[in-house]
């Protein structure tokens, strides 16, 4: 199967028009960061191999340079090496910290039972668990006191 990159980026397209909305995202979330002060923005990931990705990047930030010369790997590495020296005494880091965050929104979606006489499933119930940009790990107890069996699903709100 030949595939041409006008091929490929017409099937791509609806994903490269999230691109700029999730760099918005991104810098928005960065709190405390002085947006003018930004010299460079590292992006991993296989996909931001794509001419049309790096594109589209450049359009959402066109101020900053884009670096793409770091691998995923590398870069787990390079950010292991770097929070293991700086909770060592032995070496001198300039202080950082390092906060995992949620990425999108994490909500339960409850089924309740069918019922008999009606063809119609009912409208399924909706909690959030986790806003987006919260610290993680997170944990969340919950009691569901039913006396019938129940379907749920756990998904994101808007991964957009």
């Amino acid at each position: 199967l030949k595939v041409s990159r006008a091929d490929l980026e017409s099937l791509i397209e609806p994903l490269l028009q999230r691109v700029a909305g999730l760099v918005a995202s991104v810098v928005d979330t960065a709190d405390g960061v002085d947006k003018g002060k930004v010299h460079s923005v590292v992006v991993v990931g296989g996909a931001v191999r794509t001419p049309a990705v790096q594109s589209r990047l450049k359009q959402a930030i066109p101020d900053v340079p884009i670096n793409l010369g770091m691998d995923g790997d590398d870069s787990v590495c390079l950010g292991a090496t770097l929070f293991a020296a700086s909770l060592s005494g032995e070496f001198r880091v300039k202080k950082f910290t390092l906060n995992d965050l949620a990425l999108f929104t994490s909500v339960l979606s409850i089924v309740p039972p069918k019922a008999d006489s009606d063809d119609e499933l009912p409208a399924a119930k909706t909690i959030e668990l986790f806003d987006a940009a919260e610290q993680t790990p997170l944990t969340r107890v919950m009691t569901f006191k039913r006396a019938e069996d129940f379907t749920f699903s756990v998904h994101y709100s808007d991964a957009s």
